[in-house]
């Protein structure tokens, strides 16, 4: 079943595969909508001569190139002094959607890969699927079931809009929760004021075989301001659940997320993040994550920009027997260099240089550097 229903998408996908562009494919019978993602990447990278501490939730190293590494797939790590030169297809996605009239709409967003080419997903994988019915069009309200994307992070999950070509460690760890399967209601207040309140499974492990009966919690005050085309944003986004299994014991954190257009050619982006565990039955023990990033974005001419990254960890305890996200009690720092091309509307050319120093407190101290050249597109 995995095979044939690749191959239908592949069917859709060819006829539209041969242009990239940022407009959906719509449906001459009306309210549908078919886009989607393609990240292609080069790297290479260099471990220290130490053992290598830093494992994120989602199985990842550290460097440009960590989250595709061979090491991620089969679950080893790797060999101190170790250097890797690869290609990757980190990712293809099929983003589908059908609008029933004005108030509500089906939305499915699928990836699919090969692990012998990197990719993140291996056959076929669902990123996001739901339901959205608009509850109120005066008061902008609408109610959201299945599984989705939430506010908390300057990185995006779309590789084409991430500056770099990597993700730092605070969203290969889950520090800052990306998605969860729940409801959501948002409210569009204003233009500029959203409130988005929502029940899940989980954020850090989306699962339903946690043996619990009690939801993760999420909310967002969004703020944004500024033209279109640029819009700058600012969103604080507490959480609190059972993380770990059971009804407790219980996870609780708070995201806040800078995205400023200080001009037409300068952004910079800021975020901070704090997340505890706590101890699961004597397993473990109470266990903060404190991270942060700055991500300074140089536009001179549109077709062109560079961009400096830093992004850091802190783990304050081993874990709380069944959370480790950044892999043992360490500070983790990341400092990235890059820049980007426009090649065409909806394709974008990346190049970033990395140099990553891990510091855990009861091992040697390790750095990783290397570069990656990516290509992304968004049809």
């Amino acid at each position: 079943m995995k095979r044939l229903a690749l191959s239908v998408l592949l069917l859709i996908l060819l006829p539209i595969s041969a242009w990239c562009s940022e407009d959906s494919v719509k449906s001459p019978n009306g309210g549908f909508e078919l886009s989607g993602y393609l990240n292609t990447a080069v790297g290479y990278q260099h471990f220290s001569h130490d053992p290598v501490t830093e494992r994120a939730d989602d199985g990842s190293f550290g460097g440009p190139i960590g989250e595709w590494l061979p090491d991620v797939t089969n679950g080893t790590i790797p060999t101190p002094g170790h250097q890797y030169f690869q290609f990757f297809v980190p990712d293809v996605e099929i983003d589908i959607v059908k609008h029933f009239g004005d108030r509500a709409r089906l939305r499915a967003d699928l990836f699919f890969g090969r692990a012998a080419s990197g990719s993140e997903n291996i056959d076929l994988a669902m990123s996001h699927a739901y339901a959205a019915v608009t509850l109120s069009k005066k008061h902008r309200l609408e109610l959201v079931l299945g599984r989705f994307g939430l506010p908390p992070g300057f990185e995006p999950y779309q590789a084409y809009f991430n500056d770099t070509v990597s993700w730092s460690i605070i969203w290969r760890g889950l520090v800052a929760p990306g998605a969860g399967t729940g409801i959501k209601l948002d409210w569009k207040a204003t233009d500029h004021v959203e409130l988005i309140v929502a029940a899940t499974n989980g954020l850090v492990h989306d699962r339903i075989v946690k043996n619990n009966h009690l939801s993760t919690f999420i909310s967002s005050l969004v703020l944004t301001w500024g033209k279109p085309s640029k819009q700058s944003s600012f969103a604080l986004t507490p959480f609190v659940g059972p993380e770990s299994g059971g009804n407790r014991p219980l996870t609780v954190g708070s995201d806040a997320t800078l995205t400023w257009w200080v001009n037409d050619h300068w952004q910079l982006g800021l975020e901070a993040i704090y997340q505890r565990d706590d101890e699961v039955d004597g397993l473990g023990v109470d266990t903060s994550y404190i991270g942060g990033l700055v991500n300074i974005h140089w536009e001179p001419v549109p077709q062109w920009y560079g961009v400096l990254k830093y992004a850091n960890t802190w783990q304050n305890a081993p874990g709380n027997g069944v959370l480790n996200l950044t892999g043992a009690e360490q500070f983790i720092h990341e400092m990235s260099v890059g820049m980007g091309y426009y090649i065409a509307d909806g394709m974008k050319f990346k190049l970033e240089g990395r140099f990553d120093i891990i510091a855990p407190k009861h091992a040697a101290t390790q750095w990783v550097a290397g570069a990656a050249m990516g290509f992304s597109c968004a049809y």
